[in-house]
Parts: structure tokens; C-alpha cells; sequence
């Protein structure tokens, strides 16, 4: 799940603030608790990824290097 999982302790308690990738699917553990509790999941599709840039303008793989 993407970026990271994040446990927040400031509370003086452990709470879970989820992610939202899963990375690598295949044997990741995280997937199989997702596909235990029957949280819906969809594939990124990177062929058709579009960018943007900060101020909204859309922009190439190129400009975004």
C-alpha cells in the first residue's frame, strides 16, 4: 500500500492510518489481509499515465525529469 504503512503513536496509542498502494502484489502479505477483508483493489496501468505539474498544466515523461 502505497507511500508506507503509518502507525501514529502521538496519541500515546497505536493507531493504523493505512495506505493506498499495495506494491508487488504477488506474495505480499498486505494483499492477502486486503483480499481476506474483501477491500475492493484495482491495477495501475502506467501505459496511459498522465501528469501534471504543479500548477495543473499537463506535461511529457520527459518534462517531468
Amino acid at each position: 500500500m502505497g507511500g508506507r504503512v503509518w502507525t501514529d503513536t502521538s496519541i500515546g496509542a497505536a493507531m493504523d492510518m493505512g495506505a493506498s498502494w499495495i506494491h508487488g502484489t504477488s506474495g505480499n502479505p498486505i494483499k492477502k489481509i486486503a483480499s481476506d477483508l474483501e477491500i475492493k483493489t484495482t491495477s495501475t496501468n502506467y501505459d496511459d499515465l498522465i501528469l501534471f505539474n504543479y500548477d495543473g498544466q499537463q506535461i511529457s515523461e520527459i518534462d517531468m525529469l
